[in-house]
């Protein structure tokens, strides 16, 4: 289980190696892919580089996300759904995306994309599971010009000062009464990391 320390609108949940507890059985939330992009250092004036995995049940709440974030291709996070659905933010503040550029290989531990590959709650307490990559999220959707099926290759980051992130939508209900969020498994897949989207970026 990966020690990350995890924040939220009144959430706070730290994932201590060893750590056992009676099990409790998870229900399964189902989610959607909401943005893939990077998010720039200082994030909401972090002055540690934290990972952060925020809920977002509010316009208000995801406008202080959007300064942070670089605006190509991402979709705004106070655009959602607030009615039915709630955001959830998934910032890798420590990990340092690759470098631009093809001709340049990714270092070591780098991360370009990340995705969520599952979520749960149980008893209070949101679980997902990550994987990660040091290439950019590749997208794989209708196409704006008509196309049924396409691929759309997420650009890189523009500096070593961005970082990767996703945001998914999950029903409101379902995530009301967690206070407490773990990162339970991170994939490293050293290939691109393909993501079925409802749509592709506009060009």
């Amino acid at each position: 289980m990966k020690r990350l320390l995890l924040l939220g609108p009144l959430i706070v949940g730290i994932v201590l190696p060893g750590a056992s507890a009676t099990p409790v059985a998870k229900s399964s939330i189902r989610f959607k892919p909401y943005t893939f992009s990077f998010v720039k250092d200082g994030f909401l004036g972090e002055t540690r580089p934290h990972n952060r995995v925020l809920i977002g049940t509010s316009r208000g709440q995801t406008l202080r996300w959007d300064q942070w974030l670089l605006h190509h291709y991402t979709t705004a996070p106070q655009a959602g759904n607030f009615r039915t659905q709630a955001l959830v933010g998934v910032f890798l503040l420590n990990r340092r995306a690759s470098p631009p550029g093809p001709q340049q290989q990714p270092r070591p531990g780098a991360v370009s994309g990340v995705a969520v590959t599952s979520v749960a709650v149980s008893n209070g307490t949101l679980s997902l599971t990550l994987k990660v990559s040091p290439y950019p999220v590749v997208l794989h959707g209708p196409d704006p010009d008509g196309t049924p099926l396409a691929y759309f290759h997420l650009p890189p980051a523009p500096s070593p000062r961005y970082h990767a992130f996703t945001i998914v939508t999950v029903a409101k209900a379902a995530v009301a009464h967690v206070h407490r969020i773990v990162v339970t498994e991170e994939v490293y897949d050293p290939n691109e990391i393909v993501v079925d989207v409802p749509y592709l970026p506009g060009y």
